[in-house]
């Protein structure tokens, strides 16, 4: 097929030998060409401008092209969201600054905002974290079943506990006496032997060790079963990144992230 298209099923992971494509460091959109999580693969192979958009169901993109970026994204927003019916509102990885003049502001409005991947190896030791008398688990499927406000995030990623736990879901969490959930860290993707981390914590107990604790929880059960860990934060998400430098994230890249969302017409 020629021409602006979507790519379905098994030849997804043929996207990835795309020579201009480059978005095999970013677990979210690994796990849709992989099939783990939904979201759309749309081509076009046309010699003009060459382009791959990856959009996970969640919201986050990745937009490659050749020869030319700007071009690719003027595609993107005249013909692609509309006859793939996009969400109205979604993100692009590592979006280049000089692309800026080529969002059409008539039909899209925007946000361009610095963004940090920091990467713990599984080859890392893990740290180990200051004494507590809190108790850290995994995450288990009776602990999805209960509705509870810092474990919303992980159904944005995820359809159901079974969505979760099949397509490589996994996770810690650390709970008081009477059982309240203090603070959660879990996959939002697993894909390529790197998964994409995410954590929260109760307002009122944030600064109390609690993200550490579940964060170093992680990086043990992802140590071993062999995987890498991505952590990406906003740049001025202080607490974010002091917490993944304090348990041993290397930072890797400072990128910027567009987010577009659609003008009602």
């Amino acid at each position: 097929m020629s021409g602006i298209h979507v790519v379905h099923g098994k030849e997804r992971e043929w996207v990835r030998d795309l020579p201009f494509y480059g978005g095999s460091r970013l677990p979210l959109i690994e796990a849709v060409l992989q099939g783990l999580q939904p979201g759309w693969v749309i081509l076009n192979d046309q010699q003009d401008t060459q382009f791959c958009l990856v959009l996970n169901e969640c919201g986050f993109g990745y937009l490659c092209a050749s020869p030319d970026y700007g071009s690719a994204l003027k595609l993107v927003q005249s013909a692609v969201v509309e006859q793939f019916c996009l969400p109205r509102y979604f993100h692009l990885y590592e979006f280049p600054e000089a692309s800026l003049s080529d969002i059409d502001k008539t039909r899209f409005n925007f946000r361009l905002r610095d963004r940090i991947r920091l990467l713990h190896s599984s080859a890392r030791e893990v740290p180990v974290p200051a004494e507590s008398n809190m108790t850290v688990s995994g995450i288990s499927n009776s602990d999805l079943k209960i509705e509870n406000k810092l474990l919303e995030g992980l159904f944005g990623f995820w359809k159901s506990p079974e969505n979760f736990f099949q397509n490589g879901g996994y996770g810690s969490l650390v709970k008081d006496k009477n059982d309240k959930l203090l603070s959660v860290c879990f996959s939002a993707a697993s894909a390529a032997g790197l998964c994409e981390v995410d954590i929260m914590t109760s307002v009122g107990e944030r600064s109390s060790g609690f993200g550490e604790l579940v964060a170093s929880h992680f990086l043990a059960t992802s140590k071993a079963v062999g995987l890498d860990v991505s952590w990406d934060c906003f740049k001025d998400n202080i607490a974010s990144h002091n917490l993944a430098k304090k348990v041993g994230f290397e930072e890797l890249i400072s990128y910027k992230f567009l987010s577009l969302f659609k003008v009602d017409s």
